[in-house]
């Protein structure tokens, strides 16, 4: 699994980086446990980003909506 990690804490990376690399990570995962640590990986890091970013939950959201797939049509 490759970490991208910023070299100071005031380059976090945006919520939708962070869900986009821990689907497409968690997708190409060799077992269902890794991919599962790497999903929990990143919801770690959006709840590190929201505690520490009191703006960020309105980023977050409209990241999670942006990111999401149409399902039917």
């Amino acid at each position: 699994m490759r970490l991208a990690i910023p070299a100071r804490p005031e380059q976090s990376l945006a919520p939708a980086v962070i869900i986009n690399r821990a689907l497409r990570d968690a997708a190409l995962a060799s077992s269902d446990a890794l991919a599962l640590d790497i999903a929990g990986d990143a919801l770690r890091q959006l709840a590190m980003l929201c505690a520490h970013d009191p703006d960020a939950s309105p980023r977050l959201h409209s990241a999670e909506q942006s990111s999401a797939v149409e399902v039917g049509a």
